[in-house]
């Protein structure tokens, strides 16, 4: 139960992290409109597996892809072309054109915050409750 609620903080801490750089720059709230992306993404994988328990919820979950495209994007630059669009995740390239608009900020943001523990994450996002 404490690594479950490790990852949680973790991604907990990611979201906020992801808020405080990127909401209120201008009207939008891109932080939220991410998250309300991978939350119908997240919404359509579970209803695929159902009868399944998972330890996170599905808003952990949204909330873990949101920021993982943002800090893949940091990490490894934007590496999708409009010719990409219509099969990719619509939530990527919002991610991406938050990095290529708001480098700066999300850099300063995400200073001191483990990226490797993080992506880690992604191998025991999808483990089933006990």
């Amino acid at each position: 139960m404490k690594t479950i609620n490790k990852r949680k903080n973790l991604i907990k801490e990611g979201f906020s992290i992801l808020g405080w750089a990127v909401d209120d720059i201008t009207h939008n709230r891109y932080a939220d409109e991410l998250l309300a992306l991978e939350k119908e993404y997240e919404k359509n994988h579970r209803n695929f597996c159902a009868g399944r328990t998972y330890a996170l919820s599905s808003i952990d979950c949204a909330k873990y892809w949101a920021v993982q495209h943002v800090l893949d994007a940091l990490k490894n630059n934007t590496r999708h072309d409009i010719k990409s669009y219509i099969h990719l995740k619509k939530s990527i390239f919002l991610a991406e054109s938050l990095v290529a608009n708001y480098r700066k900020e999300l850099e300063k943001e995400f200073e001191g915050f483990d990226f490797e523990a993080f992506f880690t994450l992604q191998d025991d996002l999808y483990q089933e409750a006990i």
